[in-house]
């Protein structure tokens, strides 16, 4: 049997009984002075004192020690209502020396006082994780993994459990019993924290057959903390290549609370191809979710770069999640996003259009809908298009806007006309002539010309209004 370190025992053992059902605890105090340690642990029923230096081995049974370092020494004191029960044993050649006292007397270590220790030093054992290497050495000897998690189970701190989780997959376990380690670790470690060490440091074990991947995302379902669980998420992200386990990962990012950690695992997701349902999912559940602007327009960015392949439907979802942003700036950057790297339908743009009346900023909203002109399709939804333009309450940028519009597109007579027309609501006379003016010399047809004179009716200025007349006649 392995050497147990005495600066490891003094750690597990401090946990050990913090967890312990048997032991609920009030206070502990450690001292170490250069390797000579001392912990005192007091609950409402005992108090018990461990006093230690060097190195010591346990019986195969785990109920006495085999061997102390040469110099060492162990000490334990219990002290119970009623009784005080002390054993110091140190090194003598080849054997142990035992020094035993009860309530203050130097007596025999007969069988009684034999079988106190060994009650007590079996409680530590599980307690604590002492002796954990040999004795899951001694347990995957006799019965394989099975035989190791079953005596996990039978452990009653996360620490000592973690220990001999640990111990058993730097062994060469096989492939088949992975998914069992996997859920046994889901089921029996309650602390988020000791679940994360393990999975951090076997990650390339446990996930190293990608059929595993449902048991472990099924094992992290539980952490509470959002920080471990996304840290175990982005263990396995890079090997989301099914569908079925990117809905279960997905499902599984819906528990995070923070913005700031979904953003940080669905930036990584999106990095792979996403099928059409579970980007769907995404974009349509968990989007609307991320309440920062900020953070979800940052994650629609991100899905608009890597994702390829986009339904109509997943548009529509992300138009709608982008339109439910408060801030003006981020609803403006991540439209523009999606204009430059969507082609949109008619649906789309009927869907966008709507979403175009929560901006109230006509400076972001005249920016979107410069993105909009960029777009192939867009005269499509040209009147919607032009409905949106009426609702800017500032002449400047529609204006400009609208020049653009003429300017920059291809727009057939009709359609020049029904933009001129759609002008007659700009009260700045210099503005509506501006932008009359620019149809004039774009077309010489009498449905454009029509539209004009009926649209300058609107100008009060006999100067602003002669101008346009004279660009007619």
């Amino acid at each position: 049997m392995s050497l147990f370190q005495a600066r490891y025992f003094i750690i597990v053992f401090m946990t050990g009984l913090l967890l312990s059902p048997q032991l609920s605890a009030q206070s502990i105090s450690i001292q170490d002075n250069n390797g000579d340690r001392k912990m005192v642990f007091e609950d409402g029923r005992k108090k018990l004192t461990i006093h230690y230096e060097g190195e010591f081995t346990l019986s195969e049974d785990d109920r006495s020690i085999a061997s102390v370092s040469p110099g060492g020494y162990l000490e334990v004191e219990e002290k119970t209502p009623g009784t005080d029960q002390e054993l110091r044993i140190e090194p003598d050649g080849d054997q142990l020396d035992y020094r035993y006292r009860k309530d203050g007397r130097t007596t025999e270590y007969n069988s009684e006082a034999k079988a106190w220790f060994a009650d007590l030093l079996s409680e530590l054992v599980r307690n604590t994780g002492l002796g954990a290497e040999s004795r899951v050495a001694r347990f995957y000897e006799q019965a394989g993994t099975q035989g190791v998690l079953k005596e996990i189970s039978n452990l009653t701190s996360d620490h000592a459990r973690t220990l001999y989780f640990k111990l058993l997959l730097d062994r060469s376990i096989p492939q088949q019993d992975i998914t069992e380690v996997i859920e046994a670790v889901g089921n029996t470690i309650n602390s988020d924290h000791y679940r994360t060490e393990i999975f951090k440091e076997h990650h390339q074990v446990l996930l190293a057959d990608a059929g595993n991947v449902d048991s472990y995302l099924s094992a992290i379902k539980t952490v509470e903390s959002d920080h471990y669980k996304t840290e175990l998420i982005n263990l396995v992200v890079d090997q989301l290549s099914s569908s079925p386990n990117q809905a279960n990962l997905l499902t599984l990012i819906a528990t995070l609370d923070s913005d700031h950690y979904k953003h940080e695992v669905i930036s990584r997701v999106v990095r792979t191809t996403l099928a059409e349902e579970n980007l769907a999912y995404l974009v349509r559940d968990l989007l609307p979710e991320i309440e920062s602007d900020h953070y979800r327009s940052e994650v629609v960015n991100e899905l608009l770069d890597h994702q390829k392949s986009w339904s109509g439907e997943a548009l529509d979802y992300v138009i709608q999640a982008i339109g439910q942003m408060e801030s003006d700036h981020y609803q403006a950057e991540s439209f523009k996003r999606l204009l430059h790297t969507q082609p949109l339908g008619k649906q789309q743009y009927d869907v966008l259009h709507n979403a175009l009346t929560t901006l109230e900023s006509d400076h972001y909203k005249s920016e979107v809908m410069r993105a909009m002109l960029q777009q192939e399709g867009f005269v499509q939804s040209l009147d919607l298009f032009l409905e949106a333009s009426r609702a800017m309450d500032s002449d400047h940028y529609r204006v400009e806007l609208l020049r653009t519009l003429i300017n920059e597109t291809e727009l057939n007579d009709e359609q020049l006309a029904n933009v001129v027309s759609s002008a007659n609501t700009i009260e700045s006379d210099h503005y509506l002539s501006e932008l009359l003016l620019e149809a004039c010399q774009k077309s010489d047809s009498e449905t454009v010309k029509d539209a004009i004179i009926k649209t300058a009716k609107s100008i009060s200025s006999d100067n602003y209004y002669g101008r346009v007349m004279k660009c007619i006649h």
